[in-house]
This record gives structure tokens, sequence and C-alpha cells, in this order.
């Protein structure tokens, strides 16, 4: 039988563990991007220098290779290449419709809106336009100005006031290359991620995880534990709101990463993405406290292959990044105390002050698993101290 290839969009570090576990399966990888220094690029068996949103040109490339399967992992604008490559080539994928509605914030959420799934009240606005004050007194503050077409906390900025509007729009303008925002109320709560799978319109919720950031005005994430600490009534809620927005936006034979805040009780949801989790939420805490290999599975999917899905706790993850340096003294606390428990390390120290704006200001992470929640409660008690 000939090796399957699988195309991959994108070979930064948030695509390296789908390129290891197409690798790890035997198949052929087939990477493309646009960095020829990318650090994916040693993994791959073929690589093309080609940007990963140049749809002809993706197009061009896999009509000669003749792919079984095309995927990209934990990032947005590829998704658009992915869905209407697979379409043209007839692969199985998710329908480039959906992709265009789920990398676009302002299409995602009058989708929603007008479903009338719970999410934030929100205008659009168009800064090639003149900027109108009277349109934000629609909304309650405080507010969230974002571009349409960022992820990472890229150009997101809470608003307390109308007086802080221009300064506002102006910084989340700079991040956006369609040069359009989109204004959302501001949603008081816990934050929380939904890890889903949907295959041939089969649903699966994973694993709901709590998230922890940086906070106003930036909301830049410091950190992620799985399974979720909120009560299980709450858990339903969450549940039932994201198989609702996978319903509404129609993702189907695709992962579906949803971002939600809980108010009262209630979850809203902020964001979907119809793609993988990143921040190591996919590819590390969800197998380490479910055993569900969510990259193997996307794999399956593409392939028409059956995936292999549980949503049942096996244990206790948790990811902390790092956002300031931390002194070598309590680096090899750290390593020393839980040398059994972390499964990644990285820290990078850095000699200016941080100042953290988006996820790519980060300087490191470590990645923890335990059995019982008690072991990962006395780990962050310790994590706390040393990194506040």
């Amino acid at each position: 039988m000939p090796t399957k290839k699988i195309m991959i969009l994108g070979a930064s570090i948030l695509q390296v563990p789908l390129i290891n576990q197409v690798n790890k399966n035997g198949y052929s990888s087939i990477v493309l991007d646009y960095n020829p220094n990318s650090v994916g690029r040693e993994l791959a068996d073929e690589f093309y220098e080609v940007s990963t949103i140049d749809t002809e040109k993706v197009l061009e490339i896999a009509s000669k290779i003749k792919p079984d399967a095309i995927l990209t992992a934990a990032t947005d604008m590829p998704i658009r290449t992915v869905a209407y490559v697979s379409e043209q080539l007839g692969l199985k994928s998710l329908n480039y419709e959906t992709a265009c509605i789920c990398t676009d914030k302002h299409l995602m959420a009058e989708k929603l809106i007008n479903a009338k799934v719970s999410t934030p009240n929100y205008f659009y606005l168009d800064i090639t336009k003149e900027l109108n004050i009277n349109d934000f007194t629609k909304l309650n503050f405080p507010i969230i100005i974002k571009p349409t077409d960022s992820s990472g906390s890229r150009g997101v900025i809470k608003v307390e006031n109308i007086n802080d509007i221009s300064e506002a729009v102006n910084y989340s303008s700079e991040i956006s290359k369609n040069k359009k925002l989109i204004v959302q109320e501001f949603i008081e709560g816990e934050e929380v991620s939904v890890e889903c799978l949907v295959n041939d319109g089969e649903i699966s919720v994973v694993q709901v995880t709590d998230k922890e950031t940086t906070g106003s005005p930036h909301f830049v994430e410091l950190g992620h534990k799985q399974p979720s600490r909120l009560p299980e009534e709450v858990i339903e809620k969450i549940n039932d709101l994201a198989k609702d927005a996978i319903k509404v936006l129609n993702i189907n034979n695709s992962a579906a990463h949803i971002e939600m805040r809980i108010e009262d009780g209630t979850p809203y949801i902020i964001e979907v993405g119809a793609r993988l989790g990143g921040d190591f939420i996919t590819s590390h805490l969800t197998p380490l406290s479910t055993g569900t290999n969510m990259v193997q599975a996307i794999i399956d999917i593409s392939l028409d292959e059956k995936p292999i899905i549980s949503s049942e706790t096996i244990g206790y993850s948790r990811v902390f990044f790092f956002s300031k340096n931390v002194t070598d003294t309590n680096l090899e606390k750290i390593k020393e105390k839980y040398k059994n428990e972390i499964i990644e390390f990285f820290y990078e120290s850095k000699h200016d002050t941080i100042e953290i704006l988006s996820s790519s200001d980060r300087i490191g992470h470590v990645i923890f698993k335990t059995k019982t929640l008690t072991e990962m409660l006395e780990i962050e008690s310790l994590m706390q101290q040393i990194l506040n």
C-alpha cells in the first residue's frame, strides 16, 4: 500500500506536534511555510517555501503532489487555504464558507447573534472610514476592541470609558491587516476554552480548559488547566453552548476551539476557532487529562478513518507561561521538586523589562501532569509564589 501523504500548512512551533504525529504514523509529511528557517522544516519529508495563505500556489503544489489530506494546527488564517484546496481536490475537510466565517470575528459574531446563540453584543468597525464615537454608545462599557483577523491576543484591548476610544482603536488598527475591528461588550467572569472534534456531523466535546490571563487591558494567556474546576452544572451549559455554536457555524470534519466567559453561571461565546487549540492545550494538556490524542484524531478524520475519542478524566494537566524573568534558584527548585510531574520545560531569560502585549511576548513555559487534584494544587501554590 502506498504511503499516505499529508500536506501540512505551517512549520512554526504551533505545527510541530502535527508534523511529528504524521511522521510517527509513518506517513509522508509535506510541509509548506513562507519562512525558510521555520522550526518544522527539518522535520518535514518535503518542504516548500510558500505562504500558507497563497491559496492558488498551494493548490498548484497540491494538484501535483496529490496528498491524501491537507491540515494545519493552532493557527487561523491557513484554515481558509486548507478548506479551499481540499474542496478543489475532493478531500475531506471543513468547508470553505465555514472556514471564512470562522477566521473573521465579525462574520462569526454576526452568525451567532442572528441565531440567538449566547454571545456579547457587538458592532463592526471599518477603520478606513471616519470614526463615529456615537457608535460606541450603543454598547455598555467596559468594551473589548480587537481586529477581526488576529489571534494570540494580538491587538486586543479593553476600554473602560468613551474617552479612551481613539487610542484603543489606533492600537488595534496597527495589528489588523484588513483594517476591520470588532467591538464587543466585555463579559466579566472566568474564562474557559472548549476543545471539540466533529466527524461527519457527530460532535464530541473532549475537554473544558480553565484559563488564566494577564487581565485588563490585553488579556494575554498565562496558564491553562484541565479539567475545568467549574461546577458540573456550569460545565453542562458550556458543553451545550459549544455544540450550539458548532451547529450554527456549520463546523464539520474539523476540530473546534471555542473560547467563552462565564458570568453569573451563564456562558457566553467570545470566539470560535475551527481548528485545534494552541498554547499546548490540544497537543499536550488534553491527551494528558483525557487520553485523547486530538492531533491524531484530526489526522484520522481527514483520512476518513474513525478517531479514538474520550472525554473521561484520567489525570490533571497544567501549563504555566513565564511572563517575567525567574531566578536560577527558583528554576532549579521547580525542576528538582517536581521532576516526576514535569512533562516539558522551556525558559529563555530576557535582559530587558518584558511588556506582555501578546502571547509572543512570553519567555517560556512548564507543563505538569499529576494523578490527583491535590498534587496539582500543591504545584500551583509553589508556582504562584515564584511567578507573582
